[in-house]
């Protein structure tokens, strides 16, 4: 019912008008750069199409990696940076096991780091590229883009197969960054990404992450319960003890100086063994 905005749901959700958005709605697409030109102008689909599977024949990778001047972005850094840099950002949950999206806290990141630092989990800096302060990382993400860029170069079982030649050459502005600091406890729940290529780096600590293939192994097995601009949620914890893991998944540990390519639209967890900081880099 197009008259009933109560009634929307993320599948829906581009039809409508930008006043007819909740208010919760609208916030986030707010955050996301969003305001009602770009909306009603947008010819693209926010979210995509969700019955598109991931990559069957893909498999995980996990690779040591050596990148050049961003060894230093360790919590040590972050030390020194909120000394000079302290804005507001936003922080999300890092407990929640249904979505990390919903629930959106301001801090001042001096604040965040002094958690961090003393080993709290709720809170979780999962700061993107797109979100507001963005300017105040710009050196980081651009150095952190270009080395990791160069880097998978230099690897040919990635830069001859899952790293697409069409992107060996493209500027490296065009490429997205994320930041993922939490403490030991912290986790991203089960989720699918959009990116036509992830990869996840640590500089610091350590990760679980679990991956299941979303193909017709696991056709029908997990419900989407909440989509938000690229990545749809289960609310299914895959990352407890006695949850017994589909055909064809794998159980990674991360550590410092490895990187892990995440197939296209592939279910996967994330859970902070130890204080973490990792970075992303994605072609979207």
């Amino acid at each position: 019912d197009r008259d009933d905005p109560t009634k929307m749901d993320f599948y829906n959700e581009v039809e409508y008008c930008w006043n007819q958005l909740p208010k919760d709605r609208k916030e986030y697409w707010i955050r996301r750069g969003y305001n009602e030109e770009k909306w009603e102008n947008e010819e693209e689909d926010q979210h995509d199409s969700l019955e598109i599977k991931g990559d069957a024949d893909a498999i995980p990778l996990l690779i040591d990696l050596s990148l050049k001047d961003t060894s230093s972005y360790d919590a040590n850094y972050f030390d020194e940076f909120v000394e000079e840099n302290d804005f507001d950002v936003e922080i999300k949950s890092g407990t929640d096991r249904v979505d990390d999206e919903g629930k959106v806290n301001q801090m001042k990141l001096k604040d965040f780091v002094d958690e961090f630092r003393k080993g709290h989990p709720d809170h979780y800096l999962k700061f993107e590229d797109t979100d507001p302060g963005k300017e105040y990382f710009r050196n980081l993400g651009t150095t952190f883009t270009a080395a990791m860029h160069q880097a998978i170069l230099m690897k040919p079982e990635v830069a001859n197969g899952l790293f697409k030649k069409e992107w060996h050459d493209k500027p490296i502005d065009s490429f997205s960054w994320s930041i993922w600091m939490g403490a030991e406890g912290s986790m991203t729940p089960m989720h699918f990404d959009t990116d036509l290529f992830n990869i996840l780096y640590v500089v610091e600590g350590k990760k679980r992450v679990v991956l299941i293939p979303n193909d017709r192994r696991t056709d029908g097995m997990f419900p989407i319960q909440k989509f938000y601009s690229g990545s749809a949620y289960t609310g299914i914890d895959i990352l407890a003890k006695d949850y017994e893991l589909p055909e064809g998944s794998h159980d990674f540990v991360v550590e410092a100086g490895q990187g892990l390519i995440i197939p296209r639209r592939w279910w996967h967890a994330v859970e902070n063994l130890e204080p973490t900081i990792a970075y992303g880099f994605r072609v979207v």
